[in-house]
């Protein structure tokens, strides 16, 4: 590869390998993904070929007699709390975007079977406001407002006022990636990595610009979120360890190993996991007082914010029920960054169909 890129096509090269070779790597492709069309190509070919390596390959022996996969859920298997599955299957690409893998397509329903899915709506960036008690986006939530299409005004200004809705929906989007790295303490640099690969077509330096702008803009708005920051990474170097909020579930930061991002993650992606799990629990209870556990529904797999389960299809509807009434939650808490008391809503959104995907 790097002699048909280099000597062969003669696009620059940027960097050496330790071997003295020059580099194919995904960091060098970026910087001249522009002057060729292959760049892209070879990308978008890599990327699927790791999906095929490392979702696909070795399934076909892990099959039951049945001929389905059963994955096994464990609560212990992250520092999070949050659900691992052997094999992993929370990991499979969802394939939001068109032209993307989307292996949830794989999970289909028996005969006779729907799958009824349950997602908690922002649920990390909502726990994350409750946690550093930041007023306005917390509001923003409980009052039901698109977060995202505010943030796109915002960021862009008139530039999304006199757009058309085409173009509003395009600058919404690119608002997203900053609302979602900030909850793990990513700046333009975790940004610019996320979104690149879906604008290969535009200068990277541009994307850069815009990344930077966004991430200091989202800043400005969000005050107490920064502080967080800084507070759980100083708590963390005080006592080695975190804890969730709910579960007081600990992560252990030996050596001064309390960066930003990990410090970050815990309260915020662990705290999440407790809310999820929590209503898992409740969700349970309330199919075994029921009846319906292993009856009439199924549960098949929790994925971060996302809880789906097999139904027999007359009682898809009546799941679907359950699962909104039973996972919904409010917390109030006191933050101790703000120093104040706050309440947040956690309500889920509820859908039916023949795949997880659908």
């Amino acid at each position: 590869m790097s002699e048909l890129l280099f000597k062969r096509l003669g696009l620059p090269a940027h960097v050496l390998t330790e071997t003295g070779k020059l580099s194919t790597s995904k960091e060098t492709l970026y910087k001249i993904f522009h002057k060729h069309p292959i760049i892209p190509a070879l990308m978008k070919f890599r990327k699927e070929r790791s999906l095929y390596s490392t979702y696909l390959i070795g399934l076909e022996p892990k099959l039951h007699d049945d001929g389905r996969l059963h994955s096994v859920g464990n609560i212990t298997s992250t520092p999070s709390g949050r659900f691992g599955f052997s094999p992993a299957v929370q990991n499979w690409p969802k394939g939001r975007k068109p032209g993307e893998v989307n292996m949830m397509k794989m999970m289909v329903a028996t005969p006779g079977t729907k799958y009824v899915n349950a997602d908690f709506s922002q649920l990390e960036l909502r726990f994350f406001a409750l946690l550093a008690g930041e007023k306005r986006l917390i509001e923003m939530f409980n009052d039901d407002v698109d977060v995202h299409l505010v943030h796109a005004e915002k960021f862009f200004g008139d530039a999304f006022r006199n757009a058309d809705a085409e173009g509003k929906k395009m600058l919404r989007i690119r608002s997203k990636p900053p609302t979602f790295c900030k909850n793990y303490g990513g700046g333009a640099n975790a940004i610019f990595e996320q979104v690149l690969p879906d604008r290969l077509d535009e200068d990277p330096e541009d994307v850069f610009r815009e990344v930077k702008y966004l991430s200091e803009a989202f800043d400005g708005l969000y005050p107490m979120l920064v502080a967080a920051g800084d507070y759980f990474v100083n708590l963390a170097k005080e006592d080695s360890n975190l804890r969730t909020m709910l579960t007081r579930r600990m992560r252990k930061f030996f050596m001064g190993g309390a960066s930003l991002t990990v410090a970050k993650n815990h309260p915020v992606q662990g705290g999440a996991g407790d809310v999820m799990n929590l209503a898992t629990l409740k969700w349970i209870d309330d199919l075994k007082a029921s009846g319906a556990y292993w009856t009439t529904v199924w549960p098949t797999l929790q994925v971060h914010d996302s809880l789906s389960a097999e139904v027999l299809e007359e009682h898809a509807e009546e799941e679907a029920d359950r699962l909104k009434r039973t996972l919904y939650t409010e917390l109030t808490f006191s933050s101790p960054i703000s120093k104040t008391t706050n309440s947040m809503k956690f309500p889920v959104d509820v859908t039916i169909g023949h795949t997880v995907a659908d």
